[in-house]
């Protein structure tokens, strides 16, 4: 009897092992995949991105300086032949390395009444590749001229992390109010909305005021994120008194979008496409 009782209180640390093996197996699944770089479209600029991985479609509209546009359009050339890799680090795998890693966050955790050690500080830096580094620096001379295009680029790359390019905020957030402050692009404006009020890696200090200014800004250009920002804060009440006329002011806006996209369509609207998401 005592053996029975032994062997179901071994049950559970069975059941964890099992679980942790089957969680280090799709973390090696999802480390092969490629992650595109993030998109984001501007609202008002020349660029007219698609960054999936598939490349780059520009909208030569307006350019404060024609003569730095074939420095863009080289970069953009070599953009779009970099080979980006499907690991981003040289990290073991298997059996072993992860059962020695998850008996290592277990003793921290357990032993040393202290969070696990923190990955990120085993992480080697982004080195840039030759091509990488060409493309910054044709799109860093464009940039000089108050070229929009390669100031967006610029911005996006530093934010992102595209095209393997290292992430760098401080340098992400001067693109932006550059950009912002030159053309008055509405995205612009909403990333510089949004740092302002997170402080995303301490490019610049909080400051609600200034991240409702800009959202404002941007709102006022059409930008659909801020357009819900500016209605979420209205209604709840974050760095501004609460003001249910003009949340519902701003939700209608993006309401009105939604319904002219919907109209847009075939007869009868249409087909959104439905969605299973897991839920573990």
């Amino acid at each position: 009897m005592k053996m029975r009782q032994w062997k179901w209180n071994l049950l559970p640390l069975a059941l964890l092992f099992l679980f942790q093996l089957l969680v280090a197996g799709a973390h090696v699944t999802t480390e092969n995949k490629v992650t595109p770089p993030t998109a984001t479209q501007p609202a008002e600029s020349g660029v007219i991105a698609e960054q999936n991985g598939l490349g780059l479609k520009f909208s030569h509209g307006r350019h404060e300086d024609s003569s730095s546009q074939p420095a863009v359009d080289a970069a953009i050339n070599l953009l779009q032949r970099l080979k980006i890799p499907t690991r981003k680090y040289n990290q073991p795998s298997g059996f072993l390395w992860y059962a020695r890693h998850y008996a290592r966050e277990a003793f921290y955790l357990l032993f040393m009444n202290g969070p696990p050690l923190d990955n990120q500080t085993q992480k080697q830096p982004r080195k840039m590749s030759s091509q990488l580094k060409d493309a910054v620096s044709l799109l860093e001379s464009a940039a000089k001229d108050d070229n929009s295009d390669a100031i967006y680029l610029l911005a996006e790359m530093n934010f992102y992390g595209n095209y393997t390019h290292p992430r760098n905020y401080s340098k992400a957030f001067q693109h932006y109010e550059k950009l912002a402050k030159l053309t008055g692009n509405s995205t612009a404006q909403y990333m510089l909305g949004f740092m302002y009020a997170t402080g995303i890696g301490d490019a610049v200090e909080r400051h609600q005021g200034m991240a409702l200014l800009y959202h404002t800004f941007a709102a006022m250009g059409g930008n659909t994120k801020s357009q819900m920002t500016l209605a979420f804060r209205r209604y709840s009440g974050i760095g501004t008194p609460r003001n249910c006329d003009e949340a519902a002011f701003y939700y209608k806006q993006v309401a009105d979008k939604a319904i002219a996209y919907y109209r847009s369509g075939p007869p009868g609207g249409r087909d959104f496409v439905k969605r299973l998401l897991p839920l573990g």
